[in-house]
């Protein structure tokens, strides 16, 4: 009687799991679509907060190694922004002068390409406010020019690890899982009790 009730309840089942799995899947894929985004263009925002600082200070003909008061700028968004991994000051020679403290080391032999998260205005050479977002394997990195009145003086690096977006998604979407799972439970249940009341 249980494998006949069971053989008679499979296949709604699959119905359902099938239709809410691929209800989650595509929720998923819009997740990791929109989500990168999201967090670059938030990422983006904070760091143009420090290149606007940087740059006052640049057009005042001073160089960017005497900038004082890195750590107490970058501090703050540290430590509310736990996807910020590093943020890095370079010269116009590209060495690195100022770098967050207490943030983790970067490899600076890694790779970096043009991160589909780039939009062709952000890179306009004549905007004052222009910034770049590249990959490695491991980071999404945002490049700020730094200027002063008449030249190129430096850049702002902004670093975020790949896998802090992912894991992000993948907590969002852990407990849908398991609300799936219920659904499934609650729903084999209900059938289960109606089938046997029509017997």
């Amino acid at each position: 009687f249980i494998m006949k009730k069971a053989i008679r309840i499979i296949p709604y089942l699959l119905v359902l799991g099938v239709s809410l799995v691929l209800l989650v899947m595509v929720g998923i894929g819009d997740a990791y679509r929109v989500y990168p985004q999201m967090n670059a263009d938030k990422l983006a925002s904070l760091g143009e907060v420090v290149q606007g600082s940087l740059n006052s200070y640049l057009n005042s003909g001073l160089p960017v190694h005497q900038f004082v008061g890195f750590d107490p700028l970058t501090a703050p968004l540290l430590q509310s922004e736990k996807s910020i991994y590093n943020l890095q000051v370079k010269n116009s020679r590209g060495e690195i002068v100022f770098s967050a403290s207490g943030a983790a080391a970067i490899d600076q032999k890694a790779l970096y390409r043009e991160s589909d998260l780039q939009s062709a205005k952000q890179r306009e050479p004549d905007n004052a406010l222009a910034y770049e977002i590249e990959e490695s394997e491991d980071f999404y990195r945002i490049v700020f020019p730094l200027r002063n009145k008449f030249e190129l003086a430096g850049s702002l690096e902004l670093f975020s690890l790949k896998s802090d977006v992912n894991n992000r998604i993948s907590k969002i979407f852990f407990p849908i899982w398991i609300i799936t799972a219920i659904i499934l439970i609650v729903f084999a249940f209900f059938l289960s009790f109606q089938l046997s009341g029509k017997n």
